[in-house]
């Protein structure tokens, strides 16, 4: 019988070749899909240009070298040694913090290396039972009432404390908590007086706020006690009696802000009762004086000679003042004080000055221009405003500092102490902590790095980017014999991202959901707006869209807006996020979205704490990008804080949700049932009513804010259970886990997508006629 082979054996190969050839064919197909899958993520979504331009500027983001400025070294052995006689001239440098200005913050997270001891304003003594008080500038400068480990507990919460204890490792740096007289809004006189001469109530002071320095680790109090009378000073002086000792047996320092030249002042006695006195030597014009230099150089020194009679050098830390005075000739005449300034302000007060004369007002070859005055050496100009009064503004900027810090060092003095972070020149850093500088230090003060301030013109929800920060510069001629900078020259002046906020109307808001879809929440909030034919915006993130895409099209079959919030929801304000996954994750969700519903979208919110309004450059640095991309910026200048929660698992009440939005909360998260109970609101509250282009803008105003919270915000439930198993993917990560999860049908939905570009423009949010398709 003939041997048989096996069935299949094919001693030809042909199936082998022709199995080969389907398995390359399909590998190439495969791979040829992915490679036109990553393409249509990276090359940007074509986007009607919306609230841009039509003629591109040729504006770039600032790029700066990024280098990580040592920590100054021997910080805690300087301010151990503040009170005593160092072996050697060792000055200790220390800086006020305030929590009412957010420039305060963005610029400690610049310069904390720089600097030995922080001065926070945490601590007040604003009523007459001696009771310590916290002003709570984040939430609307609510005053609390404390004892000293409520205290801790409300200071251990703020921005400050929690931004310190998000860096890996966290940062230790010295504290002296600030104690003064100011509730907020004014300075507490009366109150003050009558808490001196209370002896119990001097007594309750002390003991609350040893406690206080105790149980918050710091090393120890600085008072500022403003404006005491001459009738107070001996109550004064004995509450310094009392304080410093009782700092002293629990190992801590007292330190006592007090001001320069003021006879009603017992100098040599707050020394003795002290570690050293922080001598505020500005003011020499202060804000309802007649306008002129704020500390000109003689007087500075005058000051310090006149203090060194009675108290020693080495107990003496001098206030270095770096702002600006605002006098307007029109306001004198009321009698109303002047405006106080930023260096960064007064700057640009400067330039739109000198660019162009407001108003009717006559053309000055002076108008507007920094001089630089020979008798005082403190830099001034004049400026007319649009209703043709004249304002003189005077000025404390990098040079008038190193005139100042060079005296003190003359002078042998314990230290000096910045007037204030967020306030200050930007060319200041580089020679804050020199000693003896030569010319390649003086000649860093020539560059002047753009500030952490932001231009915001106009009202409403809406962004757009008109300017990005450019460098300033200045030329100086230096003195070798008096070691002095006698003349600046302005040739540049430091300009921040310059925003136009757009969309406020009367009597509208918007409701906004953001993080969604979520499975449980997203169906009853549809219900409850379908019920009241109210339209809204929702947000969504790529990650929880691509999960659920049925509450996509549900949303958008509805007729609500669908606004992009990226795709795996990362920190904003990180400044490793780098453009270029930035635009993968607008990229994959507008490719999901359009996929889903048929649509592109044109908002853009970013995520994070960003939504609030904009307060400081770092906030904003990354959505320029977003704009480019054709985007629409959307942000949240209310937040009714319903993604927080009152401990681990307790939300907050829903009562509480309710108030605020009777209180004027237009915008809200989607991630709690409780956010059901406040849909009940006016039909007309949809987004659209923001872009209204031609609503009136409000004049501008470029001066400080007070900061609400922006806490570090993770996503809500409506995607926190999905992101937390992977954790915010890397740019690699991201590509493999959405090329994994969606690759061919999104590759499909953009292969369609592509085809329609080319026959129809991409649709434009509904109910917005006011913007061009």
């Amino acid at each position: 019988m003939k041997e048989r082979g096996p069935i299949f054996y094919d001693a030809e190969r042909v199936r082998w070749r022709h199995t080969r050839r389907v398995l390359e064919i399909s590998g190439a197909l495969l791979t040829l899909l992915l490679v036109y899958f990553f393409i249509t993520i990276a090359v940007s979504v074509d986007l009607p240009a919306g609230l841009l331009p039509d003629t591109k500027l040729g504006y770039h983001a600032l790029k700066t070298k990024k280098r990580t400025q040592p920590v100054r070294e021997g910080r805690r052995r300087r301010v151990a040694n503040i009170g005593t006689v160092p072996a050697s001239y060792d000055p200790v440098r220390a800086a006020f913090f305030v929590s009412w200005d957010p420039n305060s913050l963005a610029s400690l997270k610049k310069h904390y290396r720089e600097i030995d001891l922080l001065i926070p304003e945490q601590l007040h003594a604003v009523s007459e039972d001696g009771a310590l008080t916290v002003v709570d500038y984040e939430h609307g400068q609510n005053r609390v009432k404390a004892t000293p480990s409520a205290a801790v507990s409300l200071v251990k919460q703020d921005e400050l404390h929690q931004w310190m204890k998000s860096l890996n490792p966290p940062v230790e740096l010295p504290m002296m908590a600030l104690l003064n007289n100011y509730d907020g809004v004014h300075w507490r006189i009366d109150d003050m007086v009558k808490l001196l001469e209370n002896p119990l109530s001097r007594q309750r002071l002390v003991h609350d706020a040893v406690e206080f320095a105790v149980e918050s680790h710091e090393a120890g109090i600085v008072v500022d006690f403003e404006e005491v009378p001459d009738t107070s000073q001996a109550h004064y002086r004995e509450f310094a009696a009392e304080l410093g000792p009782a700092l002293h047996a629990v190992g801590l320092k007292l330190m006592l802000a007090l001001p320069a030249r003021d006879d009603a002042y017992d100098y040599g006695f707050f020394a003795k009762q002290s570690d050293a006195i922080v001598l505020m030597n500005f003011d020499e014009h202060w804000q309802t004086s007649p306008p002129g230099p704020i500390a000109s150089q003689d007087w500075y020194v005058e000051n310090l000679r006149q203090i060194g009679e009675v108290v020693p050098p080495t107990k003496l830390i001098v206030a270095v003042g770096s702002c600006a005075y605002d006098w307007s000739e029109g306001a004198q005449k009321t009698h109303e004080p002047a405006q106080p300034l930023t260096m960064q302000e007064a700057l640009l007060h400067a330039f739109e000055s000198e660019a162009q004369v407001v108003g009717n007002a006559p053309a000055d070859p002076l108008h507007g221009i920094v001089e630089f005055d020979s008798r005082s050496l403190n830099p001034h100009y004049s400026y007319y405003d649009e209703h043709n009064h004249v304002h003189q503004v005077w000025m404390l900027d990098a040079v008038t500092a190193y005139n100042e810090l060079r005296a003190s060092e003359r002078l042998g003095l314990r230290g000096t102490a910045l007037w204030r972070l967020g306030s200050a020149d930007t060319s200041l850093w580089p020679i804050w902590d020199a000693t003896r500088p030569n010319d390649a230090i003086r000649q860093k003060i020539e560059d002047l790095p753009p500030g952490p301030d932001l231009i915001l013109e106009g009202d409403g929800d809406v962004w757009h980017f008109l300017d990005t920060p450019k460098r300033g510069r200045r030329s100086i001629s230096y003195d070798s014999s008096s070691d002095l900078i006698t003349n600046e020259k302005y040739e540049a002046y430091p300009l921040s991202y310059r925003i136009d906020q757009i969309g406020a109307a009367k009597k509208k808001l918007a409701i906004t959901f953001d993080d969604g879809p979520d499975w449980k929440w997203t169906p009853k909030i549809l219900d409850v707006l379908k019920e009241k034919n109210v339209p809204a915006t929702f947000f969504v993130i790529g990650l929880s869209a691509n999960k659920w895409p049925q509450l996509l099209r549900r949303e958008y079959a509805e007729g609500h807006e669908i606004g992009n919030h990226t795709y795996s929801h990362p920190d904003w304000e990180n400044p490793n996020l780098s453009n270029t996954q930035i635009r993968w994750e607008l990229n994959l969700t507008e490719r999901l979205i359009e996929s889903v519903v048929g649509a592109k979208p044109l908002l853009f919110r970013p995520p994070y704490g960003i939504d609030h309004q904009p307060e400081f450059a770092e906030e904003v640095a990354h959505l320029p990008t977003a704009q480019e991309m054709g985007y629409i910026i959307v942000g949240q200048k209310v937040d009714p804080h319903d993604w927080k929660r009152l401990s681990p698992g307790v939300p907050l009440p829903a009562s509480t949700i309710v108030f605020m939005m009777a209180a004027g909360i237009a915008a809200r998260r989607s991630s709690r049932s409780r956010s059901l109970s406040m849909l009940s609101v006016p039909r007309d509250m949809s987004l659209p009513p923001f872009l209204n282009l031609s609503a009136k803008r409000a004049p501008r105003s470029c001066f400080r804010f007070h900061r609400r919270n922006n806490s570090r915000r993770a996503p809500t439930a409506s995607s926190s259970a999905f992101i937390t198993g992977f954790g915010w993917p890397s740019p690699p990560r991201l590509f493999s886990e959405s090329s994994s999860l969606a690759a061919a049908r999104w590759s499909l939905a953009s292969w369609r997508s592509s085809r329609n570009c080319g026959r129809t423009a991409p649709r434009c949010p509904r109910r917005c006629p006011a913007l061009p398709c």
